[in-house]
């Protein structure tokens, strides 16, 4: 029979640094969809989820304008006069067209700030309850 009596100090502290380390194994080994899940679990509408989500929206839509103004503006010739407008007051030279540049800009801006959104739910999802 095991006795706990017998144990010395450096064993019991040798046997907590040894499960501490299986602990912290465990945790990093834990994929990143099941760290959003987690999160997602804990709390539905977490603001860092909501912010995730329009992020990633708001820069699908901004790509997806600037392609839709280049396209339209070979295709008709009153949307290319109504584009032309801001053309002359931009400060870009008049090889880079002014709106999908715009667009472009801010859809990277959004790709960026959806990236920092998940990297923020992956750090709350290691805090969050483990899913059963």
């Amino acid at each position: 029979m095991y006795d706990q009596l017998h144990d010395s100090p450096q064993e019991i502290d040798r046997q907590l640094a040894a499960a501490r380390k299986a602990l912290q194994d465990f945790e990093d080994g834990v994929d990143r969809r099941r760290l959003i899940l987690r999160l997602k679990r804990t709390s539905p509408a977490h603001p860092v989820l909501l912010l995730r989500f329009l992020f990633g929206a708001a820069g699908v839509l901004f790509a997806m304008s600037g392609v839709v103004i280049l396209a339209i503006a070979q295709l008709n010739t009153d949307i290319a006069r109504t584009v032309a407008k801001f053309e002359l007051v931009s400060p870009l030279p008049e090889e880079i067209p002014f709106l999908p540049t715009l667009f472009g800009i801010l859809a990277a801006s959004m790709l960026l700030a959806w990236i920092t959104a998940t990297f923020a739910a992956w750090s709350l999802g290691r805090d969050a309850p483990l899913l059963p």
